[in-house]
């Protein structure tokens, strides 16, 4: 904990096993809680890994989580892929 104060940092991520678990599990849930806050409280953004479905995204933004990444928001590709696929979301959340 000493290291996140002292360190050059501006993200916290949170680990993919609290994450896969936390809408089943109420233990997993309020760590996830409680780094979310810590994160914020020390002016982080914080980051959560391996959100694997729609449940667990809308839980972590009803956490207020910043980020999150996963094979549910995209799995890993080539950067001319990830160009044309980030290209193709912004348009359609402009549009939306």
């Amino acid at each position: 904990m000493s290291y996140l104060k002292r360190l050059p940092v501006s993200e916290l991520k949170v680990d993919r096993s609290f994450v896969a678990e936390m809408v089943s599990d109420v233990d997993d849930e309020m760590l996830v809680r409680s780094v979310i806050d810590l994160g914020h409280n020390l002016g982080l953004i914080v980051v959560a890994e391996g959100v694997e479905d729609q449940e667990t995204l809308e839980a972590l933004a009803s956490v207020g989580c910043d980020v999150a990444q996963g094979f549910h928001l995209g799995r890993p590709m080539a950067v001319a892929a990830f160009e044309t696929w980030r290209a193709e979301r912004f348009l359609s959340l402009a549009a939306g």
